[in-house]
């Protein structure tokens, strides 16, 4: 039988950058992510539910059919994993999950294993691409308590806007990053500029 879990999400438009190069730009996967980009929770930001059936290779999954979000049946990629610290200094995880269609992005979503608070600031602090999937496990147990707190989102017409559709989508090899890294090498910064 085929292991199914929900999850509690944000998806991408819900947290936008307001420190870094990409100024403005919602979350995205982890070849976009820079160490010490600063990203906002909106204030009126409501979490849902992703409801996912998992492949064999307890990476990759799909939408299941009852999911409040997402298209059914398709495949939803476990990106990475990031840290991030609010403004008063508390750190915490959170995986991004890639909803693909075609080799393209049509979703990203955060699932933190802690709550997020309206109107906040977090700093970027580490990125790992090599997620332990027993992640997966202890986000099933943060969605099990969240949900008593805050329920989700069931009208369909309601759902969180969609952001980072049509980007294409090319599963990174693992490797971490951390801040101090990126403090070691002040030269070290996007090759893009503000626009």
């Amino acid at each position: 039988m085929a292991h199914v879990q929900d999850f509690t999400i944000y998806t991408s438009a819900q947290l936008s950058l307001v420190q870094g190069v990409n100024y403005g730009d919602p979350l995205s996967v982890n070849g976009e992510l820079y160490l010490d980009d600063v990203y906002r929770f909106k204030t009126n930001a409501q979490p849902t539910r992703l409801t996912l059936q998992e492949e064999a290779s307890g990476r990759r999954h799909r939408v299941a059919a009852h999911s409040a979000i997402g298209a059914i049946g398709a495949a939803v990629h476990l990106d990475s994993q990031v840290t991030l610290m609010s403004e008063a200094g508390q750190t915490f995880d959170a995986l991004i999950f890639v909803e693909v269609e075609l080799g393209e992005i049509k979703q990203v979503y955060l699932s933190a294993f802690s709550a997020l608070q309206p109107d906040t600031d977090y700093r970027l602090i580490g990125i790992n691409c090599h997620v332990n999937p027993h992640k997966l496990a202890e986000l099933v147990i943060q969605f099990s308590t969240l949900v008593r707190k805050s329920p989700w989102q069931t009208d369909a017409n309601a759902q969180p806007k969609i952001s980072n559709q049509g980007k294409r989508f090319s599963p990174m090899t693992s490797h971490s990053r951390k801040l101090h890294a990126l403090r070691s090498k002040p030269n070290v910064r996007r090759a893009r500029t503000v626009q």
